[in-house]
């Protein structure tokens, strides 16, 4: 159990709209990519996840919507994972306040595993990718709750 208040608590800013650059999770769709995340492909035939920072749209939403109800992943055995999940994962787990003795068995499978099985094919031939979409939509998330401070406290940037 948490026994700290978050720093938006502190500054009673639960109630701001914020920034959401997520691509709408499609549970129709036959694979999922990561919603936070793009897609690079360079000519030396490596594929990585990467964050997008300011090249996609963004809207406004409620924080609730935008921390623990927005699908960001949706793994192939069907655990879901919001930006609260990831951001509390790296965080108490995996590294980022402290390194947890045991990390949750969905969150090590996305974040050392290539779950959707995407395969690239390029001139060089085909490929995994290499490295996790965890670590990209963190840097996405981080993105957005900077702009979504900066609408906010303008003086400040």
């Amino acid at each position: 159990m948490r026994s700290s208040r978050s720093l938006l608590e502190q500054l009673d800013k639960k109630g701001i709209l914020f920034y959401n650059s997520a691509v709408p999770y499609d549970k129709t769709a036959t694979f999922q990519t990561p919603c936070l995340t793009s897609m690079e492909i360079s000519t030396k035939g490596h594929t990585k996840y990467k964050a997008p920072l300011d090249s996609r749209t963004m809207n406004k939403i409620c924080f609730i919507k935008w921390w623990d109800q927005d699908i960001i992943y949706k793994d192939k055995s069907g655990n879901i994972f919001t930006r609260k999940e990831l951001v509390r994962n790296v965080t108490d787990c995996d590294g980022g306040t402290h390194i947890g003795p045991n990390l949750k068995e969905a969150y090590a499978n996305l974040s050392r595993l290539n779950l959707t099985r995407l395969r690239v094919v390029t001139n060089k031939g085909k490929g995994f990718f290499v490295n996790s979409p965890v670590l990209p939509s963190i840097r996405q998330i981080a993105y957005e709750l900077l702009k979504t401070l900066e609408d906010e406290f303008p003086d400040l940037f």
